[in-house]
């Protein structure tokens, strides 16, 4: 939950979701950058927030939806320090979703709790309930769509 590195993300996926596409301007955006990554088995998903991250999630719940050939729900209660998965509509015990916050939120979540597979094309949408309202969404109007690789060294290969 904090930036601890300059380098740990450098590599990642990264949306900026804070130039909206829209011709009607709006200053109450919090959400900024959206960076995922992958290693052999596991999604990792940081969010960043242009306001006090703490402040925002404070009595709030912060969701992430996941939608693949099903659909996955990660609930972070932040007040309890609590996650929720849900796969389906159901409940799912003995999860291994790690999320942690900070400055930022950083969320590990391992490709067989919710059943990636190679090549598949998920789509990911960040939510902040408060009292049952939605506060905001990242991104506003669309999703972020990520693509899982079939394999990672001879796709995502560097110098």
């Amino acid at each position: 939950g904090e930036v601890t590195d300059y380098f740990e993300w450098l590599a990642a996926g990264v949306c900026y979701i804070d130039k909206r596409s829209s011709t009607m301007h709006f200053d109450g955006y919090n959400l900024s950058k959206f960076y995922f990554g992958f290693n052999e088995n596991t999604l990792f998903i940081r969010i960043d927030s242009s306001s006090d991250l703490r402040e925002l999630l404070n009595h709030s719940v912060l969701d992430i939806n996941i939608h693949n050939k099903e659909f996955c729900k990660v609930e972070y209660y932040y007040d309890e320090d609590k996650i929720c998965f849900y796969k389906n509509g159901e409940i799912v015990e003995g999860h291994n979703i790690i999320l942690k916050t900070g400055t930022i939120v950083e969320m590990s979540l391992p490709f067989p709790d919710c059943g990636f597979g190679a090549r598949e094309i998920i789509n990911i949408t960040v939510e902040i309930m408060k009292n049952g309202s939605l506060v905001e969404r990242m991104p506003y109007d669309s999703v972020i769509s990520i693509k899982i690789p079939e394999n990672l060294q001879l796709e995502y290969w560097t110098v």
